[in-house]
């Protein structure tokens, strides 16, 4: 699959736990443009930097992260779409259910075979309310 030779081709990518996630201060657009005008004043006064500030590994990250920006905004379409599209597959799949849910009941009241399993067993998946009407779920 696709994603797969996408995930080959950043062996870099790191993977934060929930807890890393939220510890870590995060660089938003306007931390981007701090950042940014910071390194390009670091270039232009490399002679103040001291040795432990690697204002090269700086502006690696930096273009990674300008490398990344676009497929990230690229993948969060594609998520959505994906998204979209799996919630009308599963509204359709489930209005499917439904219906038949509804033929079942008509069949079962006019004694067709079989139909009572299927009812009684689908109708385990409706809450009653007070007044005894089936609700459908909403999962």
């Amino acid at each position: 699959m696709a994603l797969n030779t996408i995930r080959t081709n950043l062996p870099f990518l790191v993977n934060l736990t929930a807890e890393e996630r939220l510890a870590l201060s995060k660089m938003g657009e306007i931390g981007y443009n701090y950042v940014t005008r910071a390194l390009d004043y670091a270039q232009g006064n490399a002679g103040i930097l001291p040795p432990n500030f690697n204002l090269t590994e700086a502006q690696k990250d930096l273009r990674l992260v300008n490398d990344i920006r676009p497929i990230m905004q690229q993948v969060a379409q594609l998520l959505e779409a994906i998204d979209d599209t799996m919630m009308m597959a599963g509204i359709e799949a489930k209005d499917f259910a439904d219906k038949f849910y509804a033929l079942a009941k008509l069949q079962a009241g006019t004694n067709t075979p079989g139909m009572d399993v299927i009812v009684s067993d689908l109708a385990t998946f409706y809450e009653k309310s007070s007044e005894s009407t089936p609700t459908p779920p909403n999962e």
